[in-house]
């Protein structure tokens, strides 16, 4: 984790207050790392539905959360942690985005919720919703 590497950094310099070259290097190791982040938005749905205009009806919706790690928000949404699903929305979505402003998303999956499971099974994208993105941040 990047909190210990900065304490074993600093703990190598002879005071906190004059940060050594070692410290100055890591602190900008990990600003790099950080700088172009990814994120996993998790949004939940009501229902999945194309209005009389031909935009999606998503009854109420919520953005859960966020992961930085892909494998942790499928995780999340596949065993419906924190109870996501709160008996009504049936249906998620994790999108992908990085770190700025109005990005586009990037890589999508789409869930239903599972009742067997007591969690969310991957579905294929529905029917209409191909052209709509930014349902986790708006």
């Amino acid at each position: 984790m990047n909190l210990e590497r900065i304490d074993e950094a600093l703990r190598k310099c002879d005071s906190m207050y004059t940060p050594c070259e070692e410290v100055h290097n890591l602190l900008v190791d990990i600003y790099c790392e950080l700088r172009d982040r990814t994120f996993y938005f998790i949004t939940v749905f009501e229902k999945l539905d194309i209005d009389e205009r031909g935009f999606p009806d998503t009854g109420s919706q919520r953005c859960w959360g966020f992961y930085s790690d892909k494998e942790t928000a499928f995780r999340a949404v596949h065993e419906n942690w924190t109870d996501l699903e709160e008996t009504i929305y049936k249906y998620a979505i994790i999108e992908e985005y990085e770190e700025g402003i109005s990005h586009l998303t990037g890589y999508r999956q789409w869930f239903k919720f599972d009742i067997e499971k007591k969690g969310y099974v991957e579905i294929d994208e529905p029917e209409g919703y191909k052209h709509f993105v930014g349902f986790g941040i708006g």
